[in-house]
């Protein structure tokens, strides 16, 4: 009887490793890379790329994986510092399903909900192409079943204004791109996001593209500033912009109120923080699930 059941738990295990193996197919094999990395700076790599594109649903599955295998010890001591900022990330994960339109462009959606009854979040990720910390951890404070989230990195030419690789040349090209591919009219709403140096651009886009929210966090106007084409008018009636810094960064402060000279909007400064880092700070401090919850109501 004992043999039995022992012999029951290994193909219980068996099956768990085939479907987590399943789920990551096709995407990657995280352990099959992992055993590849020698170096300390290897594994950073592997899991900076990793962090930049992931799901939480795909994080969980890693960590899935790692517990039921050999794994590294970089592994552990990675997805032991992510599980530190977002603890229920690995037990309840945020239910988006990643699609790749292009290097630059990502769409996070849970299928199960319908457009219509749930928000777009147009994200514009910074200089690290990542939104001042792992994609994945700022999607568990998103939920899923509200919003659908695309995300956009910067092409070589390393600036928004001068659109994106292979897809288009400049910034009204990028708006009309994300018009055209992603029917922002089909949702309830729709908010743009950039942090650092994707702050101008999700300002910018949200004008543009009438949202009814453009948040810009730690965000500036780029040097030279470009020529705003003629019927640029202050945000239209509805289009809600909003500057956010860090309360004790002077620089961020600055640049804030350069946004708002340009485009109209307002400031949203955040207390206790001197630093650039807006979100990750306030990650850190635990008070980031309450700051999204007022931006995205």
């Amino acid at each position: 009887m004992f043999h039995f059941l022992q012999q029951a738990r290994h193909w219980r295990m068996k099956r768990e490793l085939n479907r987590l193996h399943i789920e990551l197919a096709g995407r990657f094999d995280y352990l099959r890379r992992a055993s590849r990395c020698r170096t300390q700076n290897e594994f950073n790599r592997l899991h900076i790329e990793l962090e930049n594109i992931l799901t939480p649903l795909e994080l969980a599955g890693i960590a899935k994986l790692a517990k039921t295998s050999t794994s590294p010890e970089p592994s552990r001591l990675w997805l032991e510092r992510i599980q530190k900022w977002k603890p229920e990330l690995f037990e309840s994960p945020q239910g988006y399903e990643r699609r790749s339109f292009s290097r630059h462009v990502t769409l996070y959606q849970n299928p199960k909900g319908d457009a219509h009854d749930k928000g777009l979040l147009v994200a514009f990720s910074g200089d690290a192409r990542r939104l001042m910390m792992p994609i994945s951890v700022f999607l568990q404070f998103v939920d899923s079943r509200k919003w659908d989230v695309v995300v956009l990195k910067r092409g070589s030419r390393n600036s928004y204004l001068l659109g994106l690789d292979s897809i288009v040349t400049d910034f009204h090209g990028l708006v009309e791109y994300l018009q055209t591919t992603f029917t922002p009219a089909q949702y309830r709403r729709v908010m743009t996001l950039g942090t650092s140096s994707g702050g101008f651009a999700a300002a910018w886009a949200a004008f543009l593209m009438g949202a009814d929210r453009g948040i810009s966090v730690g965000g500036g106007p780029p040097r030279p500033l470009p020529a705003l084409t003629t019927g640029d008018q202050p945000a239209p009636d509805g289009v809600d912009l909003c500057y956010v810094y860090g309360m004790d960064c002077p620089q961020d402060h600055q640049a804030a109120l350069s946004l708002l000279d340009i485009f109209g909007g307002r400031l949203r400064p955040v207390p206790d923080i001197d630093a650039h880092g807006v979100l990750s700070r306030l990650l850190k401090s635990g008070k980031l699930a309450e700051f999204l919850d007022e931006m995205l109501a």
